[in-house]
């Protein structure tokens, strides 16, 4: 089985909330508003911070949803840092599903046509509710 895992409103934007969603014949996405991030990001500029942060939720938008089996296909957000966001989620995953291939984690296109940016860009404009909405303490643990 295939997901898609696609990101409206960047994680780096503070003044925004951003919504992660999936798609893989279920659709799901989680909200990250943007108090949260402001408070998380109070003291932290550093990109590589931004970047961890980043794969923190993906792991959460994933966390309860996959079985360790999946390919995992990350719309390239962070050209550059796809190790490093890989090394996190899959650091995270691991602990769940000590099986789970790390070479299952790739970055690629995701485009309009899919749906996960589909569920990603209504729930960012409201249109949809997101399924979770992330606390502080949340990424907080994780960090």
């Amino acid at each position: 089985m295939k997901i898609e895992v696609d990101q409206s409103g960047k994680v780096e934007k503070t003044n925004r909330d951003t919504v992660l969603a999936f798609s893989n014949g279920e659709q799901y996405s989680i909200l990250i508003g943007s108090n949260v991030k402001q408070s998380i990001f109070r003291n932290k500029s550093d990109r590589k911070f931004k970047i961890k942060f980043f794969a923190i939720c993906v792991y959460l938008l994933l966390k309860n949803k996959v079985n360790g089996k999946e390919l995992i296909i990350i719309d390239e957000e962070y050209a550059g840092n796809n190790r490093i966001i890989k090394q996190v989620i899959y650091g995270l995953i691991k602990d769940d599903f000590p099986e789970f291939d790390k070479r299952s984690i790739i970055f690629g296109r995701v485009t309009k046509k899919s749906n996960a940016h589909n569920i990603a860009i209504l729930t960012y404009r409201k249109i949809l509710k997101p399924n979770k909405i992330i606390k502080e303490e949340e990424i907080l643990e994780l960090l």
